[in-house]
């Protein structure tokens, strides 16, 4: 297993502090990988491994409000990009690779977009699609959990907050065959066999 090189509270000049989280090889060119939504500073070992193996550094970091990165209200997806040449800068990094997954997708995106000098590579792996262009319904298709979440999202964060602090109380009561029905329409029934046996 490739270990955790650093782990890092990194002050910004907005009096801000984000949580990231660094692995693999110190002189290897970093992988800024982007979580979906919710994204918290996590290390997923096979992804550590593989990218090590490729001689890549792994960088992960709590988004603005999750884990111990401090809130920032009314943030954008644009907004993530000056966080993330934060951390460049704070690492000693000229030039990154991204990937973002589901909704991290948009966010490695802007770095692509906004940061084309330094990011030399994005992914976006079942990354959201912008919101509000016209001739899309952004909520066609989606799992009802999302539904919900997302319809309260464009309501504003008066009308999410409760019900995400609702849904963290719930998932951290569920037991092990509990977690399938938990998800409910979000993974398939093959899905749900395999999380519980």
């Amino acid at each position: 297993m490739v270990g955790s090189d650093r782990e890092l509270r990194l002050n910004l000049p907005d009096g801000r502090q984000l949580e990231v989280l660094a692995d693999g090889p110190a002189d290897g060119l970093p992988l800024l990988f982007h979580y979906g939504t919710p994204c918290g500073a996590v290390r997923y070992g096979p992804l550590v491994e593989a990218a090590a193996r490729r001689e890549l550094r792994t960088i992960v970091y709590s988004r603005p409000g999750y884990g111990t990165s401090t809130a920032k209200h009314g943030r954008s997806i644009a907004d993530a990009v000056k966080d993330v040449d934060a951390i460049l800068g704070e690492l000693g990094a000229d030039e990154f690779v991204t990937i973002g997954w589901s909704g991290g997708g948009p966010h490695a995106l802007a770095c692509a977009a906004l940061l084309p000098d330094r990011c030399v590579a994005a992914v976006s792996l079942a990354g959201v699609a912008p919101y509000g262009v016209d001739g899309l319904d952004w909520m066609a298709g989606m799992a009802s959990g999302n539904l919900k979440e997302y319809s309260l999202a464009v309501e504003g964060e008066a009308a999410l907050t409760p019900f995400l602090e609702d849904g963290v109380r719930a998932y951290l009561e569920i037991k092990g065959p509990e977690v399938g029905a938990a998800l409910g329409s979000l993974v398939s029934d093959v899905d749900k066999g395999a999380l519980t046996g």
